[in-house]
């Protein structure tokens, strides 16, 4: 009898969590509707009170762009949000940061690199970028003032540790940039070939280049060098996003679509439903709080048009937001709001609706 109650009380929890999310989703459209957007872009609020128990989310729901503008800066490479979430960096092509709300109204725009800035991250104690001109900064951003790292090598990509505050990593040349606030002395992990991207989970420091290939080494034991190797067969590998605590990941490459990557026991890898972006530089986002559409996690991309994609399933496009589209960030996890960057510079924000 045992296993049959359990079933029972499977289904209900199931049906349950289904009712939460649809109910969610109708506050979020509610809160949207009450905000500041313009009514051009209003939302509507659902009818009734329940949405059919039958009927699948998310083929209901569409994004709409609500808010809109152009950086004079050119390009832009990659973007970040505040710890608050009330804020965006942005990076271009001309060296700067550019800071705007999460709305898109100014609020400072930093003169940080000599040549192209490729990437920004915005960690819980400051802001950091990097760019060509060989350099990662650490930003007092009030005060305007950075502290600057030279690092020997064009650097491509910047992140934190999730679970250490003090740790910044850079892809920089062909090494990996493993800066301690609390060492004197930056670590340098070398590579054979130049380095593109780089994250962290647990232990791990994640990274990849233009071999087209992901490998992992523990932090505890860099000398015993890398703990595992994939082999993506993509062309080189232009981003990593951040690692969901369950151990998902993004892998986007310059020729083929982007890649789920899972590491638990094993590493295993699947192509999301994107289309590829066939340029090096597209970068991709990923969060697990996707409480809406009901799947594990969702993963947002940039390309040739910018999607969203709920889990495995086939993406959302977005519209043409400008030439080609370096990148998406979701501003709001839970509820799936979006930031898109271009090479045109255009910024967009975009909500979701229904269809």
């Amino acid at each position: 009898m045992q296993p049959s109650n359990l079933s029972e009380e499977n289904q209900a929890l199931q049906s349950e969590n289904k009712n939460l999310r649809e109910r969610l989703l109708e506050l979020y459209l509610q809160i949207n509707t009450l905000s500041t957007i313009s009514h051009d872009f209003a939302i509507p609020i659902p009818s009734n009170g329940k949405s059919g128990t039958n009927s699948p989310i998310a083929s209901d729901y569409s994004f709409i762009q609500t808010e809109h503008t152009i950086l004079q800066t050119g390009a832009v490479y990659s973007a970040a949000v505040s710890p608050s979430g009330d804020q965006v960096a942005l990076s271009s092509i001309n060296g700067a940061v550019t800071i705007l709300t999460s709305s898109l109204k100014p609020v400072i725009t930093l003169n940080a690199h000599n040549l192209s800035c490729r990437d920004v991250f915005w960690g819980a104690s400051s802001l950091v970028s990097c760019g060509f001109d060989k350099t990662v900064k650490v930003w007092d951003v009030e005060k305007q003032k950075s502290q600057d790292i030279g690092t020997g090598g064009l650097c491509h990509s910047v992140c934190g540790h999730s679970n250490d505050s003090n740790s910044i990593l850079c892809a920089t040349g062909e090494s990996v940039l493993w800066i301690d606030k609390r060492r004197q002395t930056p670590v340098r992990i070398p590579h054979d070939s130049p380095i593109t991207s780089v994250t962290t989970f647990r232990d791990q420091i994640i990274y990849g280049g233009y071999d087209g290939s992901i490998y992992a080494v523990d932090k505890r034991a860099l000398q015993n060098g890398s703990i595992w190797k994939i082999g993506l067969e993509g062309g080189a590998v232009s981003s990593l996003s951040r690692v969901l605590v369950e151990g998902q990941c993004v892998v986007t490459t310059s020729k083929s679509q982007p890649v789920l990557l899972e590491i638990n026991t094993k590493v295993n890898t699947s192509l999301l439903a994107f289309e590829p972006p066939m340029r090096f530089g597209c970068r991709a986002d990923i969060t697990e709080k996707n409480l809406i559409f009901g799947s594990d996690f969702s993963s947002v991309c940039g390309g040739r048009m910018a999607a969203f994609c709920s889990g495995l399933s086939e993406p959302f496009l977005f519209e043409d937001v400008g030439g080609f589209d370096y990148g998406a960030i979701f501003l709001s996890e839970i509820a799936q709001k979006v930031l898109t960057y271009s090479e045109d510079g255009v910024i967009a924000v975009w909500s979701i609706k229904q269809a």
